[in-house]
């Protein structure tokens, strides 16, 4: 009798996999990928075809009895990420147009990056103690906050956010948090990064202690945060280490619970963050719509794709500085032909400008140049504007305006 495995909670549960062997294949061309070590687990979904169907395949590592080349398909090879996915072996990137494979991260921390923090006497730290830490937890953290992350490897990563810096970094079964900038933002960052490893905690039934390390004590030695929101809430003021011995210590319990938000601030800061998330989310969900009527409005089916094509080449640093050049094109046209302009041109130009997605701007800032010059061609000449544009840059988005 075959063996059969499905899996309910997949987006393709319809598949049925007859032959263990087709995911055992398929899983280690992924896993034991040379390109994605290349790319040090960070992978773009355009190169999942490449390492499932053309990288060599890994049967030296898993010595199946009988060996046999299997070629998968796009739904398939999406099915074998969904595998790895539910089984926290990678994770994709938000958008879905990647996906990270924890263990081909780099190895090396960058020293002169976390150095920082581990000199910074103002900064604030907060311990998470596991019976055994979850080789999920760092991934899942680098994909839930992805909109801030910088600097990321195997056992630790650096997430920016305003004037705010924050170090994860794990260590056998302990991961940590150390936060530096000013003081309300440090507070603010680190409530946010605890509520958002507590909701993944949550998700995976893991409960670790938490502890606040005391300062000037080597070894390291730590305090037991709900002993000391406990005896702050009796009006203690002191936190005794090594009590009655000759290394004992004191420390201000107020002070070492200084920057850390206490449970319940943590959901209030939340709550508020979700508030003002909500109302970029709607900025963000007028964008699409006001860039799809200006694809209509243009009347070429093929300008979209063109785009989206064209947004392909171009690298972030590029990005940022192109569209602040459009975004003054776009000023300028407003400034001299106000009057001509419509009232529906001028809330897409107002939403457009209170967006800080710098991709979505560019994005939408295309068709939008290209509407006003076909609006407005008599005293604003797009095409010899885009001709320049094409001589500095050498990109195809400005052939769609010529």
């Amino acid at each position: 009798m075959p063996l059969i495995l499905h899996f309910e909670d997949l987006n393709l549960a319809q598949y049925y996999v007859l032959d263990p062997y087709w995911i055992t294949y398929g899983v280690y061309q992924i896993v034991t990928s040379m390109e994605a070590g290349k790319l040090k687990g960070i992978v773009g979904m355009d190169r999942l075809e490449y390492i499932v169907n053309e990288e060599e395949d890994k049967k030296d590592i898993y010595r199946p009895v009988h060996f046999e080349k299997i070629t998968y398909d796009t739904n398939q090879r999406r099915f074998l990420l969904d595998i790895l996915n539910q089984f926290k072996l990678c994770f994709y990137l938000p958008g879905n147009n990647g996906f990270i494979i924890p263990n081909l991260l780099d190895t090396t921390e960058p020293s002169a990056l976390t150095g920082k923090f581990k000199s910074d006497a103002d900064s604030i730290r907060f311990v998470y103690k596991y019976e055994y830490l979850p080789g999920s937890i760092l991934p899942n953290i680098m994909v839930e906050t992805h909109e801030l992350l910088g600097a990321k490897w195997r056992t630790g990563c650096i997430l920016e956010n305003n004037n705010g810096q924050a170090l994860i970094s794990t260590y056998q079964d302990i991961l940590t948090i150390t936060v530096r900038g000013e003081h309300k933002t440090k507070r603010e960052f680190m409530a946010v990064i605890r509520h958002r490893i507590n909701t993944i905690n949550q998700k995976l039934a893991v409960k670790p202690q938490t502890l606040i390390p005391l300062p000037g004590i080597t070894p390291i030695a730590y305090a037991d945060y709900e002993v000391l929101l406990t005896r702050e809430r009796k009006n203690r003021k002191d936190y005794i280490f090594d009590e009655d011995k000759s290394t004992e210590k004191s420390f201000g319990i107020s002070q070492l619970l200084e920057g850390i938000a206490t449970p319940d601030e943590i959901m209030e800061l939340n709550r508020s963050l979700r508030d003002i998330k909500r109302g970029v989310g709607i900025i963000i969900d007028k964008l699409d719509e006001h860039y799809d009527y200006l694809i209509q409005k243009i009347g070429d089916d093929q300008t979209s794709n063109k785009i989206i094509a064209s947004m392909k080449e171009i690298n972030a640093d590029q990005t940022a500085e192109i569209t602040e050049e459009i975004l003054k094109q776009i000023a300028t046209a407003f400034t001299l032909f106000n009057d001509d302009i419509d009232e529906k041109l001028q809330k897409i130009y107002d939403d457009l400008k209170r967006t800080d997605d710098v991709e979505m701007k560019l994005k939408l800032s295309i068709p939008f140049i290209k509407l006003l010059g076909i609006d407005l061609e008599v005293g604003f000449d797009v095409k010899s504007w885009a001709m320049k544009m094409y001589d500095k840059y050498k990109l195809k988005m400005f052939e769609i305006l010529m």
